[in-house]
């Protein structure tokens, strides 16, 4: 039972850090593909 309680949780911490890490790989592309947009909105 403690074993399933600890897989669940690992489970659980995984998806955690995938969705982090898609959202941070989702901002980077955004920014990689629009160097300028901070500049453009700045002006």
């Amino acid at each position: 039972m403690l074993s399933l309680y600890l897989f669940n949780l690992s489970d659980v911490n995984f998806a955690v850090v995938y969705c982090n890490l898609k959202a941070i790989n989702v901002l980077y592309w955004e920014s990689f593909k629009n160097p300028n947009l901070d500049s453009t909105d700045s002006k």
